[in-house]
């Protein structure tokens, strides 16, 4: 997945975790501060809640980041991200962004 900042026009590749069970969209607070994206504060933080119902250690979401994103060679989108801390991926596409773009998944290659 490739994603442009608005405000510098950088390209960044970035990997991505489509994820039913998160409610929105995020992108991992690590990523932001190596590519030094410009990131935005909320007027009111957001809970993190894992899969059991507990609150997630990593804290509230604060911040938030406007990104141009590619989805495969010519879709381009203007993406909304919360930032939080994630491990193993740049950004997870959450149940929100499901619903949107109604996907149909390759689920032997991958693709969508």
């Amino acid at each position: 997945m490739l994603l442009k900042t608005k405000d510098t026009n950088q390209y960044i590749e970035a990997k991505a975790l489509i994820d039913s069970g998160c409610t929105g969209c995020a992108i991992n607070r690590d990523f932001i501060a190596k590519h030094q994206i410009n990131r935005k504060k909320l007027p009111h933080q957001l809970r993190v809640l894992n899969a059991d119902g507990t609150e997630n250690s990593s804290g509230r979401i604060t911040h938030h980041v406007e990104l141009n994103m590619r989805m495969g060679t010519k879709h381009w989108e203007i993406m909304d991200f919360g930032i939080t801390k994630l491990d193993d991926h740049d950004i997870f596409l959450g149940y929100d962004w499901l619903v949107h773009h109604n996907p149909e998944i390759n689920w032997e290659t991958g693709g969508i």
